[in-house]
């Protein structure tokens, strides 16, 4: 697989002990999911985008024959470029397991909340229960595995948030949540709801700039969260992303760690 083993090469991550094949076969417990990742996640934001569906197939194709499996998107991918509306990515992802049948050899994990159109935003109750419905349809899916909060919605209280995934994860809907781009305060107070109400925690969390959030993610959210992990997105023509316990050094990032 030239093109991945170039990416980590790109990223200096050829300097790790680790060999592509060893970390293919490696999976870490994605905090108390029951959900088990890869160290590398494919993101999936350049589709529709910058690759077209076919080469999309090309791409997903090679990616799971290489031994890995989950793949991250989001339902605003890719509305901010020219020409699109968002759902692209998703769409693609849909057609590409619907093609080839491979749902239950996939993990997805998607998200919601970025502005999707007007009156569509945020994590009130209504609108996840309306936004979820839509990435089903175009991941041609009755469930996601890893559902989670794109950006913290400063206008909706986390209970209301959390109660509705709770209700999703009763209903099957979704596997597991977690948390993007949230500050040390909003992650600490979700995860007090969470466990206040007996309903699913945020199991892990996706910063925009990894290195400077997890110093104070360790400090504070960390103790509480059981597990947290954290899917830290590397910055890359593929977008692929690496899979971190936020309490110990990431196998592919050096300058992760606490």
């Amino acid at each position: 697989m030239p093109w991945l083993k170039r990416l980590l090469k790109l990223k200096n991550l050829d300097r790790e002990k680790s060999t592509l094949d060893e970390n293919k076969m490696k999976k870490r417990k994605l905090g108390n999911s029951g959900l088990e990742v890869p160290l590398i996640i494919f993101g999936g934001n350049v589709l529709g985008w910058t690759v077209d569906e076919p080469t999309s197939f090309k791409l997903l194709d090679a990616w799971l024959a290489e031994g890995f499996n989950c793949i991250d998107t989001a339902d605003v991918y890719y509305r901010w470029a020219p020409g699109k509306q968002g759902g692209e990515s998703e769409t693609i992802l849909g057609n590409w397991m619907k093609r080839r049948g491979n749902r239950q050899h996939v993990l997805i994990a998607t998200k919601v909340g970025i502005e999707m159109g007007p009156n569509r935003k945020g994590l009130s109750r209504a609108y996840i229960l309306q936004a979820v419905e839509d990435s089903l349809r175009r991941l041609q899916t009755d469930y996601i595995d890893l559902y989670q909060s794109h950006q913290d919605d400063p206008d909706t209280p986390p209970k209301e948030t959390l109660a509705t995934y709770a209700q999703l994860i009763r209903q099957g809907k979704v596997r597991a949540i977690g948390a993007s781009n949230y500050t040390v305060d909003r992650l600490t107070r979700s995860l007090q709801v969470s466990r206040q109400n007996g309903w699913p925690a945020y199991q892990s969390l996706q910063p925009l700039y990894p290195g400077y959030f997890i110093v104070g993610l360790n400090k504070e959210a960390a103790r509480g969260s059981e597990g947290l992990k954290s899917l830290s997105q590397m910055k890359t023509p593929l977008t692929a992303s690496c899979a971190t316990d936020c309490n110990e050094e990431p196998l592919l990032f050096q300058d992760l760690g606490s």
